[in-house]
């Protein structure tokens, strides 16, 4: 272990790491600096000696299950606006409110418990006692310092805020083109989504195929590991996005089969996989240390523009209509 070890910290420090903004010096040195690294090193490499196979698995199951029911407890919810406004008389746009607080609650989430991965020792101690002063405003605030003063962390995360909020926009469209123009029962549209899903589970499968080659290339030629290289898939998902859109977009009147709609949303589910996964991996390894505030940073950005985009989708859609 501290052959790899050594091996990583002699990596990591001859590497550009990409922090250009305001306080852009300050994060550069902590990324450099000895200290950090090899504590970050040893600690990462620690947990992946002690922690047997199966266990990692079983950890693995956890999260993702944690992951899936987040957004299926907010865009499951979508389905019942209907009943909603129905029993407690409301319009729908306080409706739609409801599914827009539970995902600002994402964006509240990792402001403080991002940092909170980054602290070590006697400062997750003091961080957890609430004694930490100064250490929980430094923690606190790092995400923001990322999102605004590194240009990289915050283009990336409007864009990806951008199709966050492109699929959050779907949850309230899709009733509205299924449910209201096609005369589709509430059961029925419901099975729309399954053009997203089904896109989305093919990313996935076609992801773990690329991070082989990426696995194989990096063996063979060690040099070709860098933050740069997780790009990749983002290009392939960044092309297909706004073919998808178009392709759904241009089909959606009532005497076009549903099914050339449908199709076309598969390809967004299937680019917006990718380019996520790219994008989070990306931020991982170009952060190193403080990769849990450059994720935390994107998403806060993420989660707001999901929360924000279903309440304009219906005034939207009425104004303008499906086309």
């Amino acid at each position: 272990m501290l052959a790899r070890c050594s091996s990583q910290f002699h990596q990591l420090q001859r590497r550009t790491y990409p922090v250009c903004g305001v306080g852009g010096n300050y994060l550069s040195h902590r990324l450099r600096s000895p200290k950090v690294l090899f504590r970050w090193i040893i600690l990462r490499n620690s947990v992946v000696d002690v922690i047997a196979t199966g266990m990692k698995w079983w950890m693995i199951v956890i999260l993702a299950l944690g992951t899936l029911s987040a957004p299926l407890s907010s865009s499951g919810f979508s389905g019942s606006l209907r009943q909603i406004e129905s029993d407690f008389d409301v319009g729908l746009e306080l409706g739609i409110l409801s599914v827009w607080l539970f995902v600002v609650g994402f964006a509240i989430g990792p402001m403080a418990w991002a940092p909170v991965a980054e602290l070590t020792n006697i400062q997750t101690l003091l961080m957890l006692r609430f004694f930490a002063g100064g250490v929980f405003r430094d923690a606190i605030a790092r995400p923001w310092v990322l999102l605004f003063f590194e240009p990289i962390v915050l283009v990336l995360s409007i864009y990806a805020s951008i199709i966050y909020g492109t699929l959050y926009l779907t949850f309230t469209a899709f009733p509205i083109i299924f449910g209201q123009e096609r005369q589709w029962s509430q059961g029925i549209a419901g099975l729309s989504y399954l053009g997203i899903m089904t896109g989305q589970f093919f990313a996935m499968l076609f992801y773990i195929v690329l991070e082989t080659q990426h696995r194989k290339a990096i063996a063979k030629d060690p040099t070709k590991s860098t933050p740069e290289a997780r790009l990749a898939p983002a290009m392939i998902g960044g092309v297909l996005l706004p073919i998808s859109l178009f392709w759904f977009a241009w089909n959606t009147l009532p005497n076009i089969h549903r099914a050339v709609s449908i199709v076309g949303s598969s390809f967004f589910g299937f680019g917006q996989v990718l380019l996520f996964i790219s994008l989070i991996n990306y931020m991982i390894d170009a952060y190193t240390v403080f990769s849990s505030s450059a994720l935390a940073s994107s998403v806060i950005l993420r989660a707001l523009f999901g929360a924000a985009f279903p309440l304009f989708t219906p005034v939207m859609y009425q104004n303008l209509g499906v086309q």
